[in-house]
C-alpha cells in the first residue's frame, strides 16, 4: 500500500470509513437496522467510483447513526476490478486497495432492499437499468451530470446539473456542508475531475466554471495538486487506454452501458467506450465473431463502439462503429445518429474491409458528443427500433 503503515492507513480518515463498511458487509451487517448505499451507474468509471466514495463518506458525517452503516458501492463485479486500471492507480496512489472496496457482487441488494434495511443514492445516473427497477422505491437520493430524463418524486433528493464530471457536484456537496475533505478524498475528486474534463481542456469542450471553482478549491486544500495536474491526467490516461492485454470481450465489457426497454425487450443495444485508435481495433483477429459472441453474451441485438483518443496536446479525436447481424437494424441506427441535430455528430463514413452488412463505421466531426450525448439518441427511439428487426 504505497509503503504506508498500518497506523497510517487507520489515521486516515477515508481509509478507516472504507475499512469500516468493508467489516460491517464481512460481518454481514449484524446489528444494523439501516444500510445506506451509495453507487455509480454500471460502466463503473472512475468518476462513477469517485463519487461513490465521496458522496457516502459526505452522508456518514451529516446521517452519522450508532445502527446504520453507509456503503459506497462499486457498480462492478470484484472480478472485473483488474480491467479498470485507472481506477485501481487512482486509489492504490491513496493507499487504497481492493480490500477495503465494495462491489456490486458483495452484497445482495434484493436481500437487504426485501428487509427494508436499504436507503440507495445514485451517483453519475439517474435511471435504473431494467434488472435493478426493483430498487426504486428505495432511491433516496440523486446527483447527476447529464440531462434528466424523467421526474422524480419529492422524497428523492435530487441534483442534476450539466457539467463535466459528476466529482464536482459531490465535491461542491462536501464543500457547502462545511465537511472537512482529507488530503486522499480531495486527490480521489481531483483526479476524477482532471480525467473526465480532459485536463479542463477548452477544446475538449467539457469542462464548466462550476468544475473550474472546484478544481481551485481543491487545488487550495492541497497546493501540491497544481504542479502534478498533468502528471496526473497522464498517468490516468495511460492507465485507461492501456489495453494490450485485454481480449476483446474484456475491451467491450471495461466500459460498457447497456440500452434496454420493457416495452420493446428485443431491442437491447450495449454501447462500449474504447479509449484505443479504431485503427488499431480492427486489427484485432477475429474481430467479427468476437463482437458477435459479445451481443449472445449480453442479450444485446446491436453493439454501438464509441473509439476515444487523446494526444499529447490533449486534442481528443471520436470514432463511432454500429454492428448487428440484423442489417436493417444497424441501418436505422446509424440513420438516428446521422441525422441527429441535438447533438448534431458530424458523421463521415469510413472505409473498412469487414462486412458491410453487420458494421458501419464513421469518424466524429463532434468531439465533445461522449457517450453520455449519444446514448439519449438511440434510448429516446428505442421503442420505435422493434419494426427494423426482419
Amino acid at each position: 500500500m504505497s509503503g504506508k503503515s498500518t497506523s497510517d492507513v487507520y489515521e486516515d480518515p477515508l481509509r478507516a470509513f472504507l475499512i469500516t463498511a468493508k467489516k460491517a458487509l464481512d460481518c454481514k451487517f449484524q446489528n444494523v437496522h439501516m444500510i445506506y448505499v451509495v453507487t455509480g451507474n454500471e460502466a463503473c468509471d472512475l468518476d462513477s467510483a469517485v463519487s461513490a466514495i465521496a458522496l457516502s463518506y459526505h452522508n456518514s458525517k451529516v446521517k452519522g447513526r450508532d445502527d446504520a452503516v453507509h456503503v459506497p458501492l462499486l457498480n462492478m463485479k470484484r472480478a472485473d476490478f483488474p480491467l479498470r486500471k485507472d481506477i485501481r492507480q487512482v486509489l492504490l496512489e491513496q493507499s487504497i486497495d481492493e480490500s477495503m472496496l465494495i462491489f456490486r457482487s458483495d452484497v445482495d441488494l434484493r436481500r437487504l432492499h426485501d428487509e427494508k434495511k436499504l436507503s440507495l443514492s445514485l451517483v453519475d445516473f439517474h435511471i435504473l437499468p431494467k434488472a435493478d427497477e426493483f430498487l426504486e422505491d428505495v432511491v433516496t437520493e440523486i446527483i447527476d451530470h447529464r440531462k434528466q430524463e424523467k421526474a422524480f418524486d419529492k422524497r428523492v433528493r435530487t441534483l442534476i446539473k450539466l457539467v463535466g464530471s459528476c466529482s464536482t457536484l459531490v465535491a461542491d456537496q462536501l464543500f457547502a456542508n462545511m465537511i472537512n475533505i482529507p488530503k486522499s478524498l480531495g486527490a480521489l475528486l481531483y483526479s476524477a475531475i482532471i480525467a473526465d474534463t480532459v485536463n479542463m481542456s477548452e477544446m475538449a469542450g467539457k469542462k464548466t466554471r462550476d468544475d473550474e471553482v472546484i478544481v481551485k478549491k481543491l487545488e487550495d486544500l492541497d497546493p501540491l495538486l497544481v504542479k502534478k495536474r498533468q502528471d496526473i491526467f497522464d498517468k490516468i490516461h495511460r492507465a485507461r487506454t492501456d489495453v494490450s492485454d485485454l481480449r476483446l470481450p474484456e475491451l467491450l465489457c471495461k466500459d460498457l452501458k447497456i440500452i434496454s426497454s420493457s416495452e420493446s425487450p428485443q431491442v437491447v443495444v450495449a454501447m462500449s467506450s474504447i479509449e484505443e485508435c479504431l485503427q488499431k481495433f480492427l486489427q484485432r483477429p477475429d474481430i467479427e465473431a468476437s463482437i458477435t459472441d459479445f451481443l449472445k453474451l449480453q442479450n444485446a441485438t446491436v453493439s454501438v463502439l464509441m473509439f476515444i483518443t487523446i494526444d499529447e496536446e490533449n486534442r481528443v479525436t471520436r470514432q463511432i462503429a454500429v454492428y448487428s447481424i440484423i442489417d436493417n437494424l444497424r441501418k436505422e441506427i446509424c440513420r438516428l445518429l446521422e441525422d441527429s441535430r441535438d447533438p448534431a455528430l458530424l458523421l463521415s463514413p469510413v472505409g473498412h474491409s469487414l462486412d458491410s452488412k453487420k458494421i458501419s463505421i464513421y469518424n466524429q466531426g463532434n468531439v465533445k458528443a461522449s457517450r453520455k450525448a449519444v446514448l439519449p439518441i438511440i434510448k429516446e427511439n428505442l421503442n420505435k427500433l422493434t419494426k427494423f428487426l426482419v
